[in-house]
């Protein structure tokens, strides 16, 4: 079995994909800020599937986490890193403070920047890494600003990795959703019309164990 590491994943799309995967052939590796929130998915998995799963509460903007995650990933020998934790906030140009842009950038690009790093120089080959991306990854908003600069830089660090790493055995796929039935969005008028969290860890299964002869990219998600 291969072993998948989802950060973010007491809640939300992290929690789907969590679920999913535990029902194929991996070992899954949880990450979250809530010791509370960790326990819950686990004991799910383990109560459902009958698997032990291996968990770290670990917070993003600290760098001794970072690091401690990093470790984690090498200890256990992990094979697929789905880069699922982040924040959004709405914001223009004029109500963005700039501390509000540190946390963004560090949450949303920094700490997958540094976690990426650290992996790969041990990991040289034979991985898979998918980046849960958004559509203001590729279209910009006024009213968000810094988020969809974060993204945006999520996006060319994966069309750089991917030329880093030409002619190994190596995916690197990226998800660009459009709005989720999640925490963030429970509060719009749309909200049971929005992309439902378990289709979106179908694919992402789908992804990694289908389609041995070719190679998945970049996906574009709408809902209907």
């Amino acid at each position: 079995m291969k072993n998948v590491f989802i950060s973010g994943s007491t809640k939300g799309i992290g929690k789907a994909i969590a679920l999913q995967l535990s029902k194929k052939n991996f070992n899954v590796f949880l990450h979250g800020r809530s010791k509370k929130g960790l326990q819950q998915v686990a004991n799910l998995i383990e109560y459902q599937q009958n698997k032990r799963v291996k968990s770290i509460t670990a917070d993003f903007l600290k760098e001794k986490d970072l690091k401690k995650v990093s470790n984690f990933l090498k200890k256990n020998s992990i094979e697929i890193i789905i880069n699922n934790a982040g924040e959004h906030f709405n914001g223009n140009i004029f109500n963005t403070s700039f501390q509000q842009m540190k946390r963004l950038f560090q949450v949303n690009f920094f700490s997958i920047f540094i976690l990426i790093k650290d992996f790969v120089k041990w990991k040289k080959d034979n991985f898979v890494i998918i980046n849960l991306n958004s559509f203001a990854g590729k279209n910009s908003s006024k009213d968000e600003i810094v988020y969809s600069a974060t993204k945006h830089a999520l996006r060319s660090l994966s069309n750089s990795l991917k030329q880093q790493f030409i002619g190994k055995n190596i995916k690197i796929i990226d998800l660009f959703l459009g709005a989720v039935r999640t925490r963030m969005t429970k509060k719009r008028k749309n909200f049971k019309k929005l992309i439902d969290p378990n289709d979106v860890a179908e694919l992402v299964s789908d992804v990694i164990t289908k389609y041995s002869s070719l190679q998945v990219s970049d996906v574009d998600i709408f809902r209907n």
